[in-house]
């Protein structure tokens, strides 16, 4: 009698701990849930590839899934462990780039509306939104909490104890279709290596100098560029470390690197380091986008990427400045960098040099000490065909088309 009455009473705790249970307010902190959890938003059952948990009483989901299925599109920052997500948005044919920005065991995330016109991005105040659980990493993946994260697009969030699920109403709000390849994406990914990596011929190539390495098709920063950076100093010779390959970028290594971060989400897959010369036309046979031959080049977008067969470099342009000299991001000795060619005239204080040493000098600071060099000449303006991504590869819902390049990287150094 007595072990029936131990069994009964066993029985009562599991059974009165799977019913009592409420996702509270107050923060009080309670052990992951196994028990299965469900996500439904708008009536459609979310899939997770790594299965929801509970943390001190929040639900965390996977990252990615959330984001996106919120219509948002999602960068993560390896070296400071850190997510950023974009929403775009209409109201009153006001175009909003809603931002969160979440970073691995920080018990808070920040959030920011921006409004995007025509002749600029005028940016909106950072919010600072308190988690009780902190987004980290589970497995391979990151989970994040779900009721903060979809509160702070202004969705409904609402926990059923019975059913142990999640409903989640997105806003009502005219969400723009999710664009994760943008050009935004495709300059801030360009724009990390900057200050921080040096130029080392075949670097992001294999050892057999046949196509992309193991860095170039890595989601993130090789943490050995910039310990190989803080080796160095001004009398940097990047001709004493040809095919050290893991301690910098070539020109194509670097376009490589940031094309792969732009187009996927996974490391190890088919990778686009390729011979300068034939860059655009590689990607154009991928149907990436087309071609112009540089005799028909007639200006230069933000994206754009340009390549040469004469100089056997390649490069992504910022955009054109209105005296005609154009804004760049390359890597060439001694590293990677933002650069500013000549005006078309042959001007060399051209207002794209005049915009790249304000941002190396203000960003960068210790790279523009030791490398203040951030000329281009003519040739960057005459000897190069031009790559253009198809629209369908590539959007712009942050309007840079229509920004001169100063305003283009004021809004990418401020993310």
């Amino acid at each position: 009698m007595k072990n029936i009455a131990k069994i009964i009473f066993a029985l009562f705790l599991v059974i009165a701990t799977a019913c009592t249970y409420q996702e509270p307010t107050d923060g009080a902190a309670s052990p992951a849930v196994p028990e299965e959890i469900t996500v439904y938003l708008n009536g459609g059952q979310l899939e997770f590839d790594t299965p929801p948990i509970i943390v001190n009483d929040r639900v965390l989901v996977p990252m990615r899934v959330i984001f996106e299925t919120l219509g948002a599109d999602v960068i993560w920052r390896n070296e400071t462990r850190t997510a950023r997500a974009a929403q775009y948005y209409t109201d009153a044919d006001t175009l909003y780039r809603e931002t969160i920005t979440i970073g691995i065991g920080s018990g808070a995330m920040t959030r920011s509306v921006d409004v995007i016109n025509g002749g600029g991005i005028d940016r909106g105040g950072r919010e600072t939104i308190e988690l009780d659980a902190p987004a980290d990493i589970y497995g391979d993946r990151t989970l994040v909490p779900l009721r903060a994260v979809a509160e702070a697009f202004d969705a409904d969030v609402q926990w059923d104890n019975q059913t142990r699920s999640v409903t989640i109403t997105a806003a009502s709000r005219q969400i723009l279709p999710p664009q994760r390849v943008t050009v935004r994406r495709f300059l801030e990914m360009a724009l990390q290596p900057v200050g921080t990596t040096l130029y080392v011929y075949g670097g992001g190539w294999n050892e057999a100098d046949t196509g992309a390495g193991d860095a170039a098709v890595t989601i993130g920063l090789s943490p050995a560029w910039a310990e190989f950076y803080r080796s160095q100093d001004a009398s940097y010779d990047s001709s004493l470390y040809r095919y050290q390959i893991e301690k910098g970028l070539d020109c194509s290594g670097y376009l490589g690197w940031a094309v792969y971060n732009t187009l996927e989400t996974e490391n190890g897959r088919g990778g686009y380091v390729f011979y300068a010369k034939e860059f655009g036309d590689r990607l154009a046979a991928m149907g990436l986008g087309s071609v112009t031959p540089r005799g028909g080049v007639d200006g230069y977008l933000p994206g754009d990427i340009m390549f040469s067969s004469d100089d056997h470099h390649v490069w992504i342009s910022l955009g054109q400045c209105p005296d005609g000299s154009v804004v760049l991001l390359h890597s060439s000795p001694p590293g990677v960098r933002v650069c500013g060619t000549a005006a078309p005239d042959g001007t060399h204080d051209s207002q794209a040099l005049g915009i790249a040493e304000r941002f190396m000098s203000e960003y960068c600071p210790d790279w523009y000490e030791r490398y203040p060099d951030c000329y281009k000449g003519l040739s960057y303006l005459t000897n190069y065909s031009r790559f253009r991504w198809d629209g369908g590869t590539m959007g712009d819902p942050d309007g840079y088309a229509a920004l001169t390049p100063d305003k283009i990287l004021d809004d990418l150094a401020k993310m």
